[in-house]
């Protein structure tokens, strides 16, 4: 601890700055929190069933069972899925303690201390950490976890409305593991990493009509009113090549499906 800080720390309103900051953070969390419950109402209704795949400690899990639905929570790590159980409620939360694919099988997953960015990619590793996204990360451990595929989630928990994809670079493998049209779904995107963006929404093209949208960061807000054939969205992400400071997600949709409504 430096001098400073002890000399700070014996100030008589040192306890009361800490005590507003605390409370400042308390509420910027609900903020957030109710942000992304009005946000995932677009596509998720009581009773949908939904899959969160890279559930990690929950914060969507927690968002998608508030709003009523039936979750399979997908995510290989022991610190997490501890805390993901915890959110059981009843029937409507499944926890699988592996990671998804394009086959049934092993992966090696290279384990951060910021549990969020453990990947199986290690080829996303080597680009976030050249772009200097992620400099001061270290992933400095590697774990065997079990790899099963989207096809097979469904055959064991039947067909989802929604599915929630964020797995650190390893989305396109988790999409060709799938076979089969689902209404609505999101996967992540990393400007390092965009032809593996790209190449997810050529795959779900050859599942059936799609139409694509986005958003940016955290900020919980689509960034288009209409959902858009994929060459018009490719182009607006193609302008993020080089910004290594974004990140956002793909939300994709089958044409006709009309549960998304402006908010």
């Amino acid at each position: 601890m430096s001098l400073l800080k002890k000399n700070l720390k014996k100030l008589p309103l040192y306890g009361l700055f800490q005590y507003f900051r605390a409370k400042r953070v308390e509420r910027q969390k609900r903020l957030q929190h109710f942000h992304r419950l009005r946000f995932y109402r677009r596509f998720v209704s009581p009773g949908d069933l939904v899959f969160d795949i890279g559930a990690n400690y929950g914060n969507r899990t927690r968002v998608l069972l508030e709003l009523g639905a039936r979750v399979v929570a997908v995510e290989p790590q022991a610190e997490c899925i501890a805390r993901l159980r915890k959110m059981d409620d009843g029937q409507r939360l499944v926890v699988v303690p592996k990671v998804l694919g394009e086959h049934e099988g092993d992966a090696q997953l290279l384990v951060s201390k910021s549990r969020a960015l453990s990947s199986v990619s290690e080829k996303w590793l080597n680009a976030v950490k050249s772009s200097g996204r992620f400099r001061m990360v270290q992933w400095d451990e590697t774990r065997s976890v079990s790899m099963t595929t989207m096809d097979q989630l469904i055959a064991d928990h039947g067909v989802p409305s929604f599915v929630k994809i964020d797995v650190e670079g390893f989305e396109l493998p988790v999409i060709r593991g799938l076979s089969q049209p689902i209404k609505a779904l999101s996967l992540e995107f990393a400007p390092e990493f965009m032809e593996s963006t790209f190449s997810c929404m050529n795959h779900l093209e050859t599942l059936g009509e799609y139409r694509f949208n986005h958003a940016i960061g955290e900020k919980m807000g689509l960034v288009s009113y209409k959902f858009r054939k994929s060459n018009a969205v490719r182009k607006q992400l193609e302008r993020y090549r080089g910004n290594y400071s974004l990140f956002g997600d793909v939300y994709a949709r089958l044409h006709g499906f009309r549960k998304f409504v402006h908010q």
